[in-house]
């Protein structure tokens, strides 16, 4: 699957890159591994389940980046109550998807307020080629372009079990496990003691199916980050051992910015 996937990323690219200008002020832009200022800005993708929210909380924790998620930039712009985040409500309600377009203006807007002149990490974003392209033309404009992939890479196995048993407080978007990280009163969420709910897709017979729908379409991200010379893949079979080889990446990747 992967092997097919990436046998087409050259031309899915192409074709995305021109669907990109159609969406974005200006041309893409080309994400770098040679920064042009003394931040570090990167993203983490990974299979759903993989532990992305778990590994961006330990990076912003320990390098005192700033983090966003899709969920949390989408959560904050209805809260904002902005034109934008009106017509962000209106699609969630539906129960539909937020469009390329709708999003990209979300994170430009994230790009040159909240991450300007910091050290920066995105959470789950880009997720299809359409995104990362649009993504590189934002930067572009800031002359920021990306210097750090994250992947992680966990076994289907795992990623099932973890999925299986994760149980979401729905408002704020905290999330539990029942094995790895329980709420302190079973079925309750925290802060607010309010009932914890399992989303129909994070239940294991839909989990799978994620999985392959994940790869169909994150696939030519790899070769499109690999190609630009950023990405990193990371062996995360347990949130441990993952964090230990994140840590050993960072720390070369910090020292040679203060070079």
């Amino acid at each position: 699957m992967w092997s097919r996937a990436s046998r087409c990323s050259s031309r899915l690219t192409a074709l995305c890159v021109r669907r990109c200008k159609k969406i974005c002020v200006k041309p893409r832009g080309v994400a770098s591994a040679t920064p042009t200022s003394k931040n570090l800005r990167m993203i983490i993708f990974g299979p759903p389940g993989s532990g992305k929210g778990t590994q961006t909380e330990k990076i912003e924790r320990d390098y005192g980046l700033i983090s966003a998620s899709t969920g949390n930039v989408l959560r904050q712009a209805i809260a904002d109550g902005t034109p934008l985040g009106l017509q962000v409500k209106e699609i969630l309600a539906r129960g539909d998807l937020v469009s390329d377009p709708i999003m990209l203006r979300l994170v430009q807007d994230l790009v040159q307020k909240k991450f300007k002149g910091h050290d920066w990490i995105l959470d789950g974003f880009p997720r299809t080629m359409i995104q990362a392209a649009g993504l590189d033309s934002i930067l572009a404009q800031e002359g920021q372009p990306l210097n750090l992939a994250l992947m992680l890479d966990v076994p289907d196995d795992i990623i099932v079990d973890r999925i299986s048993n994760r149980w979401s407080h729905v408002p704020s978007g905290r999330v539990y496990h029942t094995s790895y990280k329980p709420p302190k009163r079973p079925g309750l969420d925290d802060e607010t003691g309010e009932p914890l709910v399992q989303r129909d897709d994070d239940k294991a017979e839909n989990v799978r199916a994620r999985l392959k729908n994940y790869r169909n379409y994150t696939a030519p991200l790899l070769d499109y980050y690999r190609a630009a010379g950023i990405l990193k893949t990371v062996s995360a079979p347990t949130s441990y051992e993952g964090y230990v080889e994140i840590r050993k990446i960072l720390d070369t990747y910090m020292q040679a910015l203060k070079v």
